[in-house]
Formats: C-alpha cells, sequence, structure tokens
C-alpha cells in the first residue's frame, strides 16, 4: 500500500526528532506513535540526555526508540496491546525491535529508509561488514497479528540525516569499557 500524506507528514516529524537526537550528539534514531492522526508518544523526547556510546554498551543495548516508546507507553497507559497505533520510524526496525511491534499488536508500521540502504550509509565511514538480512515484515508477518507495513516513505530525504554522520566504532567502545573497568580495579588496590 502507498504512502499517505499524513505519513509523510510523520515521516517528516521522525526526520525532525531524529536530526535534534544527531545535533546533541545522540544515534540519529525516531519512533512517533500516532492515533488518530495524533502523535500520542514519541522517542527520543524532545528534552533529550547527551548520549554516551560507553554507558550505552554497557546498561542497555536494547534501548532503541520503538523500543523505548513501546515500553514506556505501555507502561504510563497501562496497556498491553497497541491496535488501531501506527508506529512511525526513520529507519526499518532491526528484528529485535520488529519483534516488539508484533508481541504489542501494532496496526501499522511506516518507515523511511530499509536497513540495506542504512548499512550502506552507515559504511561509508568504515570497513563494509557482510551483513545478513531479514526484512522486519519477515519477521512480523511470521506470526498470526495482522500489520500493515508501509516503507521507503521519502527514503532520499531520510537518507540525509546520516550524511557525514559517523557511528562510534564498536571496537572503540568496547576497548574504552576494558580501560575503564581496569583503571577501577586498580584503584581499589
Amino acid at each position: 500500500m502507498p504512502a499517505t500524506e499524513t505519513d509523510e507528514r510523520f515521516i517528516r516529524e521522525a526526520f525532525a526528532l531524529a536530526g535534534a537526537a544527531r545535533s546533541q550528539r545522540n544515534h540519529p534514531f525516531a519512533a512517533l506513535l500516532v492515533r488518530h492522526d495524533q502523535v500520542v508518544a514519541s522517542f527520543p523526547h524532545h528534552k533529550l540526555d547527551v548520549y554516551d556510546p560507553i554507558k550505552h554498551a554497557k546498561s542497555n543495548p536494547t534501548a532503541h526508540p520503538e523500543l523505548n516508546l513501546i515500553r514506556e507507553f505501555c507502561k504510563n497507559e497501562d496497556v498491553s496491546d497497541l491496535i488501531g497505533y501506527t508506529l512511525y520510524t526513520n529507519v526499518e526496525p532491526c528484528p529485535m525491535c520488529a519483534g516488539a511491534i508484533y508481541y504489542a499488536s501494532i496496526s501499522r508500521l511506516v518507515f523511511s529508509i530499509d536497513r540495506p540502504t542504512f548499512y550502506r550509509l552507515r559504511n561509508e565511514f568504515r570497513k563494509p561488514t557482510v551483513r545478513s538480512y531479514q526484512s522486519c515484515e519477515a519477521i512480523i508477518r511470521d506470526g498470526t497479528n495482522c500489520c500493515e507495513i508501509v516503507g521507503g516513505v521519502l527514503a532520499e530525504e531520510g537518507a540525509k540525516i546520516y550524511a557525514g554522520y559517523e557511528f562510534p566504532s564498536t571496537h572503540r567502545i568496547r576497548s574504552q569499557i576494558l580501560s575503564e573497568s581496569r583503571v577501577k580495579k586498580t584503584r581499589r588496590k
């Protein structure tokens, strides 16, 4: 099913949140939850903390916008399913987030750039990696819940968010964690 003007409007809101996250030194990802053409939740929120890749790697590698948004919204609203809601993201959800979308029973998913495109954009700044790819649609459709999925909405515009953005190297983050661990052990002695 093709994207609507409403879909484009909310995808642009996701772009704005992702851009704001980037300007605050966070990873440029965002998600919006919409019901009856009204944004009911967004992540990251308008008030952003500066992203600390080391703290993130140590404490919560599942802190993706889709998961945070679903978790917080369901907890705050005391609901366990999101039938009738649409989730908008600037990048196709990863397998972990696709599972959360499935189990939350979200009715619609709309995203801008697909993960293979995102991986190409990400690897412009580092050695290319070979990744297997299973679409979020394949994961979501593997079960019995029905979710309409619309992808590739304003993809060229969405890719611009990543122009010149360099993700921290996983190797560098792990090295810093190990170094911090050694310093703490030395201080205890």
